[in-house]
């Protein structure tokens, strides 16, 4: 008897349990065995697609039937073998070598001239089939992306629901992929520290290993979090219909860091002044070291007159200027008066900002209703195309963020509220938080710190400055009140802040 090997093959796990299964391919090709009084010496069963070459199952076959380790090979049909044409031309080798191919179901003598025309017909035919089957996939790709939603797996902190619904947030793994971003944020966390700190909080791989510092990242990159969908590999992007995770302000500052473009990370440390504090002569940081339990800060460098000096030193000092901007009691009527007037002015002028924004939402919606006119009548090309577009989708959602702000009324006068707050509980914070309390706060109060020999400089940042030195009289708040409205307000129209004057 002839001793072949047999192959059999399905795309997917799916595929195996429906349509032509393994089990239906093997007792196909052991009746015709049988009937030609064949001995199957080998099976070779794979679940993976043919489209592509790589089939590690399938290579290894063939490379034993090049060694001549079996006299034929039987398949259920020629697409169960290649279904492209460079496995079907390594077939096609194995049959110029002498190699018996058969096919169960095709009955096609492949030992003449006709028979190998027919093979190869119905091997193009296969081709085409993928080539069609591919493109089918990838228009109904671009179809759920245009209606917005995401027809991939979903990014961590989401839920796949199943084909055609939308993703879903998390409720256990959505806030802590928030909280990373947020931590990133901070600037307190490399990402090397922020992939310790996510693993002690419970964000890990579906095996509970840390996550790679890779995939943090990517995490991080990911506009999907703010409601925009991006494939990268064809650079295009889309607006989603699904819940943004976080806002499109958090995210923009995570790129802003991971791109390099602010001041390298202030890393929590046991000595609280790390990186704070330069010298006067050589402009670098200065060193903090630990003597007799004490920390002190001093410039390493020979040629540097700095000298020792401790860090209680800086810390009565940072107090002195912190006491300065403290709220004290008796300018709380002042304050609760400026807080109420404001309310009241908000309340005049919520609506026009509404309005405003609206606005700009419609304008920026036109604008890609003729970026898109001028791309179909071939004005512009694609790229031109896929950057004006993921630029104004981003410009979209801030809109649309903004506009969400405003109608749940996120109030100037409530964050100037928690603003006077803060300033209240400045030195208590001071002296009682954590290292880590106590960075935010220098880090928010003062501009720079320098050294010069024994001697060093604080210097108060421009706006804390104003409020230290303050009159308490209501007018002097008002104005005060003004300037920390600019503040909070940021990059707003001057119409915005012009609104909010009192």
């Amino acid at each position: 008897m002839k001793s072949y090997v047999a192959y059999i093959r399905v795309s997917t796990i799916r595929q195996s349990e429906e349509g032509v299964s393994l089990q239906e391919q093997r007792r196909a090709i052991l009746e015709y065995a049988t009937r030609r009084n064949i001995t199957i010496s080998e099976w070779f069963e794979e679940q993976v697609s043919a489209a592509k070459r790589g089939r590690p199952i399938f290579s290894r076959m063939v490379t034993l039937l090049k060694a001549k380790k079996a006299v034929g090979l039987i398949m259920h049909k020629i697409d169960r073998g290649s279904r492209n044409l460079r496995d079907w031309a390594d077939m096609a080798e194995l049959m110029d070598r002498g190699i018996e191919v058969q096919f169960v179901h095709e009955s096609i003598d492949l030992h003449t001239r006709t028979g190998r025309l027919s093979a190869d017909i119905l091997a193009v035919v296969a081709a085409d089939y993928i080539r069609n089957l591919r493109e089918e996939v990838i228009k109904g790709i671009n179809g759920r992306l245009r209606q917005g939603y995401f027809p991939f797996a979903a990014p961590v902190g989401y839920l796949n629901n199943g084909k055609g619904k939308l993703k879903t947030i998390d409720p256990v793994r959505g806030p802590l992929v928030k909280c990373a971003f947020e931590l990133y944020a901070s600037r307190l966390y490399p990402l090397r520290k922020l992939q310790e700190e996510m693993f002690s909080r419970g964000l890990r791989t579906k095996r509970g290993k840390p996550m790679s510092k890779a995939h943090l990242a990517v995490i991080l990159r990911n506009p999907f979090y703010i409601g925009i969908m991006r494939i990268q590999k064809r650079k295009e992007t889309y607006a989603g219909i699904h819940e943004p995770l976080i806002t499109s302000t958090l995210f923009n500052q995570v790129q802003i860091i991971l791109d390099g473009k602010r001041s390298k990370f202030r890393m929590q440390n046991r000595y609280l002044l790390r990186l704070m504090i330069k010298c006067e002569h050589c402009k670098l940081c200065v060193s903090g070291e630990r003597q007799k339990g004490h920390v002190y800060y001093r410039c390493h460098r020979s040629a540097c007159p700095t000298t020792c000096i401790r860090e209680e030193k800086f810390e009565i000092a940072m107090l002195e200027q912190l006491k300065r901007i403290n709220i004290s009691p008796e300018e709380e009527p002042i304050v609760a008066e400026v807080l109420k007037d404001l309310k009241f002015k908000e309340a005049s002028v919520s609506q026009q900002l509404i309005r405003d924004t609206e606005a700009d939402l419609r304008r920026v919606q036109e604008s890609l209703s003729v970026l898109l006119q001028r791309f179909l009548d071939g004005a512009i090309t694609q790229d031109t195309f896929n950057d004006g577009h993921s630029s104004l989708l981003l410009q979209r959602a801030f809109c649309e963020e903004k506009l969400q702000n405003l109608r749940s009324s996120r109030s100037i006068y409530k964050q100037l509220e928690q603003y006077c707050s803060q300033l209240r509980s400045l030195c208590q914070m001071f002296c009682t938080g954590t290292q880590e309390e106590m960075r935010k706060i220098i880090d928010r109060v003062f501009q720079s710190i320098t050294t010069s020999g024994n001697a060093f400089t604080l210097r108060v940042r421009p706006h804390m400055e104003e409020i230290a030195n303050r009159t308490k009289t209501k007018e002097a708040w008002k104005v005060l009140a003004n300037s920390i409205i600019k503040e909070i307000a940021g990059t707003k129209s001057s119409n915005f802040l012009q609104g909010y004057q009192l």
